[in-house]
Parts: structure tokens; sequence; C-alpha cells
């Protein structure tokens, strides 16, 4: 576990055991906060780096007015520090330290108590588990994630009643929740997400219905089981 990653483990285990609810690295249309925490009616963001500076600042102060609470954490830093919390202060950012597991609030965030409610809305069960902050491998829950682990259950589902069964693309993405406009729009940015890979579990195929082809999708099989198939 690289040090960033373990520095939001830490904080994180802290205000878990402060009766926060945490969410991990949450993508948004502001971009990704790294620890969202809740309980009750507040919100807190919080953007973790090992070093304190303008890019944690910069990142952190993108949320002001997005959550009712956001601060930064680093490792202590000594150097400049009183700058450091002027400027954080004056920003409305709060600053948490976090060495070998001990936490400390070095200063409080300002409370936003009116906010867009965007963070909030954003939030799911996912994000407690999907990813850890920090980590940097590039994995995090988003809409798009939430509509093809949908759609892979749906046709897993469909097929459990008929084996064998293919299903037209746009039929199957009318029957889930999905972050697209339309059905149709849907079903033509996964068609072409299974064919670049993006969806491992599934694949596309193309069936003949007299002299018309047509692009259907199902869950993907190996050679055993594609020789195995019946007629």
């Amino acid at each position: 576990m690289k040090a960033e990653e373990r520095l939001a483990a830490d904080l994180a285990a802290r205000l878990r055991a402060g009766g926060w609810e945490v969410y991990e690295e949450v993508a948004t249309l502001r971009g990704r906060a790294d620890i969202v925490v809740v309980k009750g009616p507040l919100v807190h963001v919080l953007e973790c780096k090992v070093s304190m500076g303008l890019a944690v600042v910069n990142q952190a102060a993108r949320w002001r007015g997005h959550a009712n609470l956001v601060s930064v954490a680093t490792a202590p830093w000594p150097r400049g520090r009183d700058v450091a919390v002027e400027v954080l202060d004056a920003l409305g950012l709060g600053w948490y330290t976090v060495e070998h597991g001990a936490v400390r609030e070095v200063t409080p965030p300002r409370l936003y108590r009116h906010t867009t409610g965007q963070v909030r809305r954003l939030l799911r069960p996912e994000h407690q588990t999907y990813a850890r902050a920090g980590s940097g491998g590039g994995g995090y829950y988003t809409a798009f994630a939430a509509t093809c682990a949908r759609l892979v259950e749906a046709v897993r589902v469909a097929e459990a009643e008929a084996p064998w069964r293919t299903l037209v693309p746009a039929e199957v993405c009318a029957s889930i929740p999905h972050h697209y406009g339309t059905a149709r729009s849907a079903a033509s940015a996964l068609t072409a997400a299974i064919e670049r890979g993006l969806i491992p579990e599934l694949e596309v195929v193309e069936e003949r219905y007299g002299q018309v082809m047509r692009r259907r999708i199902r869950s993907r099989r190996g050679p055993v089981e594609a020789r195995a198939k019946t007629p």
C-alpha cells in the first residue's frame, strides 16, 4: 500500500469510528473526490495528498458549495504551517494531518448550510467497497459501471430462463435503469463498449433473419461452451 493510500485508509478508519458513513473515489461531473463522508444531513468531502501544497488545496476548493464541509488531509507538514492554516481558513477548508494511524484536525472546515446536493445524489453503496481512496489504480465506481453491472445481470437472468438465448440490445436496455438519454442511445453505446472489451462478461453476435443480419448480445462463452451449443 503506497503512502497516499495508507494515509487515506487511516483517515477513513478514523471517520468510520466517529460514526460517519465513508464513500471512496466518488466520480462526479466536477471530478473525483477521494473521500466523501456522510452523517445525518452533513456531507463532508476530503481530498488526500501526502504533501501539503496548491494541488490538494485546488482539488478541495472545487467542492465548496457542493458539500457542507470540505477538508484536505496530508501528512504532518511543519514548513509554512502558519501560512497554510491562514490560506485554508480563508478558503473555508479544513485540514487533517495523518501519521502512523494518528489523525489530528489542525483547523476545522467552514460549514456550508446550503449546497447544490450534487455530491449526495451521486453516492452509491458501491462507493463504500469498490475502490480504495488514493490507490491511483484507475478503478472507481461510475454511472457507466453501474449501467454495465445492470446490463450483465439482466442478460444473465434472461439466459437463465432460456439457455443460449441472445438479446436485442435496445430491448434489454429498455428494461434496465441506465444513465443514457434513451434506450436506443444506451444500446448503441453499450454494444460498442462490449465490442471494445469494456464489458468482458458479454459479447456481440450477428444472427441472420432471412436477408437481414442483426446484432445481438449474450454472455461471453468459451470454446467448450460454444461447441456444446445445440442447434
